[in-house]
């Protein structure tokens, strides 16, 4: 008898379909889920393949035995075999006769098709005909199919007694973390050799020692070896009561949940990181794949609504098969997702000179992931969702999570096999052949998205990568891809980890044949990387004096708690090093998270406490967060992290708010000068950004003139081909004339291929200014930024004042020159230079801005005048000596002619110059206008030495101050 499935396919109902009553009596079948549809062989559908059926196929419901047209694509699932010939082929129908199984390598449930897994007593196998049960399934085994004995029984590599956890082999741990979703870490755990009694010892700080970082992906595989530790048979207890309901009941799709979640029907926990179990898309109820089989509560979304997660229906995309997403037959190559995401990716990697090929190879925050998923939903739809707010990396991980959620790989499972054997070949150009043509293959939607992001990924390669450079970025890229766009079934799942290096040759391949195939024009030259980092900050040595801040409220990089959006819009786009420090989100006092910017995204690095004592890791050894960042800005974070190999360089520093002084006089002569100093920095900031724009156009027009000078190089090339083959056909009278022909081609075509040399050359130098002017705008943006809210504090302050804005802004545009010279007389000695004593001229000063300041005589020869500035809050006195050559502060320096010169000189110079701790320019005069107040007892003296005589002035190493004089030179401070 021949076996039914030769000569029928099979498909079963996975969505219901009622076709409109006009079609009802015109052959259109009425199907609901669960149904058996028998086609006759050859199948013929209007799209796709056998396996993959699109459009309309005629055939039979065996659940009614009525004939008519019905849906494929997503309605329909091909089943290998008919699931009616366990019946009919048996000839003999009976129960399972079970007995006790235990088991080292999982295997499939024959009754629910979850894997059976664990050291305990968690499954049974038949005696008769070797299928294995769940312990939770062996009491229902009559209603999973008659035990077929006269078949040869099946053989499962079970045991009879408990094998324990300590005789498992890393293959065993492999295999297990297949099963329980955890396969994205198994070479982890391969490549460290962990074995089974290495898991009962395992805490989070295991974990991250072997560079599992991410928070939610620690707790599962911990949750999953906690269960696989424990022999105990735990009693479900289920969060909703069971109403008779079966799986027909609910709309449930296989789902990945992006945080802890409990199976509402037995409280234990979803095991692994993706594709966990299963969720009704109607009313939320979430499930093992092994309880979806048993007694369910009836789908009511009123009913679950307190079982809801608050995340539900609002990232549908995300678990949605592909075919659900887009119409194949509107052109569209990808689902709309796909597409926006990898157009911002190349949109900045363009723009912004960001590698997005790099950017798939850094772990995204799953918190980042989430959040954007979360914006996606609430605006309804990717096309109005803001990426603006998320960065490179984030977008790169919600793409890479996206494939990863897909119920069926963007390579079609059916198809898994396929690829993998087609990879063994040993000639890879045969192989990529054969490859690319199982692509044309695979169905519609799967093939088309697959075609898009291999084209996605060249054009990466192709931005940032040269020719010698892109084997090892196809590589990379390949590694990181292999386990999500190629995965096998369930049922294989396994495999998973030992077919991990085919998988990967598998995309290699693609990448490669797409890499030869494209011709993808793109605007960033391929040349050279760009111009080397600049050295970092120079830091002050052991004998210079070191910042000092009473607290860590007093350091300018603290930013309390600042929200993870502010910090990442404040850190986007800055360069490798930045950093700031901001309180720990967990709300313990004294806990604090340094952020960092490294390779494009940003690294939160948390500061524990405890005694007293700070630091990144055990032991902690600082005694204040102040220290440890001085000491690695100073030292590598290497030795804490190998990827953290850099120093803290660029601190990003909060807008100074020192406005205690409630003279609304002062705050005018701080906003102006605030407002003066934002409208500089914003126009050095779009001149870069102006000469940015012009370099980019320029790119355009040299890689189009380089485009038609290849062609017109190719042209030559080929005429001269076509002149080198008929020449034994050319006329002896026109030899002379053919042979002047094919030396003027080879004239122009040597001076188009010199010009091409140009081109390139040209290019490559234009794309390494580009970068640098890019670099350039990053390290400004920061600045700007803390210039305008430092501007705009000080513009609400004065409001509250009773300025108008109308004031303000006429005070800005016409009055600023005015306000300022009236408030930095320094060309008047009389404002500056006092008969004072050093006692004095602190009473004087205390409580002031920063940068005002006064000289006083002194009785020494050398060092006839003083210096009191106020700087940071605080009065330091510095010396001002005098020799033949002018007036300075110490040796070979004394070039000022006048003390006029030297206030002159620094009035628009600042000390930082040549002292770190000096940040401060001669910017008030003591007795300027706006202190007019505290003046009448006030003795000037003449500058004697005044005249109108120029200078050329030359930077200054300025006075150091008096609290730090003990480490310097006494020559050098009063």
């Amino acid at each position: 008898m021949a076996d039914p499935s030769e000569e029928f396919c099979y498909y079963r109902v996975l969505h219901n379909y009622t076709p409109p009553d006009e079609f009802l009596d015109k052959g259109y079948l009425t199907v609901v889920e669960g149904d058996l549809i028998e086609v006759p062989r050859p199948v013929e559908p209007e799209k796709g393949t056998e396996k993959c059926p699109e459009g309309w196929l005629k055939g039979k419901n065996t659940k009614c035995n009525l004939e008519g047209y019905f849906p494929t694509g997503v309605y329909v699932q091909f089943i290998e075999k008919n699931p009616i010939l366990r019946k009919t082929a048996s000839t003999c129908k009976r129960r399972h006769s079970t007995k006790a199984a235990f088991f080292v390598r999982p295997i499939l449930c024959f009754n629910c098709q979850d894997y059976i897994w664990g050291t305990g007593a968690v499954g049974v196998i038949c005696k008769d005909c070797g299928q294995c049960f769940h312990i939770e399934c062996e009491s229902n085994a009559v209603s999973f199919g008659d035990c077929s004995k006269s078949l040869p029984a099946k053989q499962q590599p079970v045991f009879d007694q408990p094998v324990p956890l300590s005789r498992w082999d890393v293959s065993n741990v492999a295999d297990w973390m297949a099963v329980v979703n955890l396969h994205r870490y198994a070479h982890i755990f391969m490549k460290y050799g962990k074995k089974g009694d290495d898991l009962s010892n395992f805490t989070m700080t295991t974990l991250k020692g072997m560079k599992i970082e991410d928070e939610f992906h620690q707790k599962s595989i911990l949750a999953c070896i906690e269960k696989l530790c424990s022999n105990n048979k735990t009693i479900p207890k289920p969060m909703v009561d069971p109403e008779g309901a079966s799986k027909d009941h609910h709309n449930f799709s296989i789902y990945s949940f992006s945080s802890m979640q409990q199976c509402h029907l037995c409280s234990e926990y979803l095991w692994g990181i993706i594709q966990q179990g299963y969720q009704c898309r109607n009313c939320g109820l979430c499930c093992h794949r092994k309880c979806v089989v048993g007694n369910l509560p009836k789908c009511s979304p009123e009913k679950l609504r307190h079982l809801k997660r608050s995340s539900f229906m609002l990232d549908a995309i995300f678990g949605m098969s592909l075919a659900e997403q887009f119409d194949i037959s509107s052109s569209m190559k990808a689902p709309p997702v796909v597409i926006r995401f990898t157009q911002e990716l190349e949109k900045r990697s363009q723009d912004r000179n960001i590698k997005a090929a790099d950017a798939y190879r850094l772990p995204a925050s799953t918190a980042e992931v989430n959040r954007l998923k979360q914006h996606i939903s609430e605006v309804g739809s990717i096309e109005d969702a803001n990426l603006e707010s998320f960065d490179h990396v984030c977008i790169a991980g919600a793409l890479k999570k996206y494939l990863r959620d897909l119920p069926n790989a963007v390579i079609h499972e059916d198809f898994y096999s396929r690829f993998v054997e087609e990879s063994k070949i040993g000639d890879d150009e045969r192989c990529k052949k054969n490859l690319m043509q199982l692509v044309e293959e695979l169905p519609p939607h799967h093939c088309t998205t697959l075609k898009f992001l291999l084209e996605h990924f060249t054009r990466c390669l192709q931005l940032h990568t040269t020719n010698d450079d892109k084997k090892d970025a196809i590589g990379k890229l390949s590694r990181v891809f292999c386990q999500i766009l190629i995965r096998p079934p369930w049922d294989s799942i396994i495999e998973i980890v030992f077919s991990a290096e085919a998988s990967l040759h598998v995309i290699s391949l693609l990448l490669q044949s797409q890499l030869l195939q494209s011709s993808s024009e793109y605007l960033i030259a391929v040349g050279p990387s760009g111009p080397s980092r600049p050295p970092p900050t120079p830091v002050l040595g052991a004998d210079s004096p070191q910042p000092c801040y009473g607290s860590i409220d007093a350091a300018d990089w603290y930013w309390k708690d600042i929200s993870k959006e502010e910090l990442n819009e404040r850190m986007s786009n800055t360069q490798d090093g930045t950093f700031l420090v901001r309180d720990s989100s967990d709300g313990v006092k004294d806990n604090y998270t340094l952020a960092l910017r490294k390779g494009g995204s940003n690294r939160l690095l948390k500061i524990y406490h405890r005694d007293g004592k700070f630091g990144l890791m055990e032991p902690l050894s600082f005694p204040s967060v102040v220290s440890l960042v001085n000491h690695y800005m100073q030292n590598s974070l290497l030795h804490f992290n190998k990827t953290l190999d850099i120093k803290l360089q660029s601190p990003i520093c909060r807008p100074k708010q020192d406005f205690s002084q409630e003279d609304p006089r002062l705050l005018k002569i701080a906003y102006v000068k605030a407002d003066k100093e934002y409208n500089e920095e914003l126009k050095r900031f779009e001149k870069i950004h102006e000469e940015h724009a012009l370099i980019t156009e320029e790119l355009i027009m040299r890689h189009q003139a380089l485009d038609a000078f290849r062609e017109t190089l190719l042209m030559f090339d080929e005429n001269m081909k076509i002149v080198m083959k008929n020449q034994r056909l050319v006329p002896q009278s026109e030899v002379v004339k053919a042979r002047d022909n094919f030396e003027l081609l080879q004239r122009q075509s040597k001076s188009v291929a010199e010009r091409v040399v140009i081109l390139e050359k040209e290019i490559k130098q234009l794309a390494a200014e580009n970068k640098v002017k890019f670099k350039d705008m990053n390290i400004i943006r920061p600045d700007l930024q803390n210039k305008g809210e430092t501007r705009d504090q000080l513009r609400q302050r004065l409001i509250n004042h009773g300025e108008t804005p109308q004031k303000l802004d006429q005070l800005v545009s016409q009055e600023q020159n005015a306000v300022l010279e009236e408030a930095t007389s320094h060309s008047d000695t009389s404002t500056w230079l006092v008969n004072f004593d050093r006692k004095k001229a602190v009473e004087l000063l205390v409580g002031k801005p920063d940068g005002t300041f006064l000289i006083r005589p002194r009785n020494e020869h050398d060092w006839p005048y003083g210096l009191t500035i106020v700087s940071s809050g605080d009065v330091v006195h510095c010396k001002i000596g005098k020799k033949e050559t002018g007036y300075g502060f110490a040796d070979p320096f004394f070039i000022h002619e006048t003390l006029s010169d030297l206030v002159m000189h620094y009035k628009d110079t600042s000390l930082v110059e040549h002292n770190d701790v000096l940040d401060v320019m001669l910017e008030f005069p003591a007795l300027g206008t706006v202190f007019t107040k505290q003046s009448n007892q006030i003795q000037t003296l003449p500058d004697t030495d005044s005249a109108n005589h120029s200078a050329r002035y030359r930077t200054l190493p300025p006075a150091i101050p008096s609290r730090a004089r003990k480490e310097h030179n006494e020559s050098y401070v009063s």
